[in-house]
Parts: structure tokens; sequence; C-alpha cells
């Protein structure tokens, strides 16, 4: 696979080894026009304001869609300018131990929060990889850039602790090959006469056309 792209990404370095240039992946980050559906958690991210009434992020929900599967992440600040990624399992308990600095009011808020959003279905997103011929997406609602957004950097979201480089280079590789391209090229239905035309016959093939005497010798022969 050969990535043409204005960004590196954690994966870019496996192309030298593997490399299948028939393969090309037009990487660039755009900005989808979809519209956030009303059973998505309402606090996907919160902050606090320091002295100088300045917003402060503690932690922010996403969504990251991946060669067809749907991967639920979180990025948390457990201490000042300390950024770590959780996926999946460790995203309930690390949430909550990072959530024991706030009173009670604000621990119950975001436990129901982070339990809101690990619980909704978020099946329907699946139809964004083939509606718009990508093999990733992220979707985040933070307080700078929320939206949904198609060829993200992956490294930038943590998605190396979901997949190691080689991984994530093999399997966008092999849905751009084979998922993404089945519906590029999808299958047709051939009529006979057209098949036939296809391969150089026509209604005479098998046929003396007409005014033409048959060579008789050659079928004594």
């Amino acid at each position: 696979m050969r990535i043409i792209s204005t960004f590196h990404d954690y994966y870019d370095g496996v192309q030298r080894t593997l490399c299948d240039r028939s393969i090309i992946y037009n990487r660039e980050t755009v900005k989808l026009d979809e519209v956030f559906p009303r059973s998505l958690p309402r606090f996907w991210s919160y902050s606090h304001f320091n002295q100088h009434h300045f917003p402060i992020e503690d932690h922010d929900f996403y969504i990251v869609g991946f060669c067809g599967e749907i991967y639920l992440g979180a990025r948390v600040y457990p201490e000042p300018e300390v950024e770590k990624y959780v996926y999946g399992a460790n995203l309930l308990p690390t949430c909550r131990e990072l959530f024991n600095r706030y009173n009670p009011r604000h621990r119950k808020l975001l436990d129901h929060s982070i339990r809101h959003f690990l619980e909704a279905d978020y099946s329907c997103y699946k139809t964004l990889f083939l509606k718009y011929h990508i093999p990733n997406f992220v979707i985040r609602k933070d307080l700078w850039d929320p939206g949904t957004f198609a060829n993200p950097i992956l490294g930038e979201l943590g998605f190396a602790t979901v997949k190691d480089p080689y991984t994530c280079f093999q399997e966008i590789y092999q849905y751009l090959s084979n998922e993404l391209a089945q519906q590029n090229d999808p299958p047709q239905d051939i009529s006979d006469e057209d098949m036939a035309a296809m391969k150089g016959f026509d209604k005479w093939s098998f046929r003396t056309p007409p005014g033409t005497k048959p060579n008789r010798k050659a079928r004594n022969k």
C-alpha cells in the first residue's frame, strides 16, 4: 500500500517493508457533514476554569471507526500536561480513578456520562466507511474542534494502544484492497449475447453466412 498524505502517522514506517504499490491510500483529513444523534452522551468532555478563566479539559471521549469496526476511547489528563489514552475495558476504571478528584456531585454526573457513553449503540456509524469510501474516521465533541473527521491522525488518538503499527497498516491495506474495492466494482449481470460479443463472437460464428457455399472438401477430410 502506498500512502499519499501531507502528515505522518505512527504506522507509516511499515510501508517501507510491505509496499504493494497497486493499492493507493489518499489519506486526507476532512470534516464530514454528519450530525450528532440525540442518543449520544451529553457530557462528552468536562473541563474547569483556571484562575484566568481559561477552560482546562480533564478528559474527553471519542469514537474511532477503523476498518469496519467501532472503538470507544477517551483521553484523560491525570496530571497537568500529562495525557493518557484508554480504550475498551480500561476506560471505565481509569476515568473513575480520575473522577475521585471531583466533589461527589460532579463524580455522580461524570459517572453517569461515561456509562451512557459506553452503553449507547454506535452500529449506525459503520455505514460511514462505505458512504465516504474511507478506512477510518473519528467522532469527537471536544471544546475546540468537534465533529466527524475522515482519515484522522490515529497516533494523536493513542490508537497505538489498540493496534500496533504493523497490524494497523495491514488491516488498512486489506480493507482498501477487499472491502472498499468491492464497492468500487460491484458485480454486474451480463446477458449471454453481451458476453458472446465481449468474447468476439457474433450470430454467424457457428453458422454459414447467406451467399457463402460451405467447404465440403474440408468437411470430408
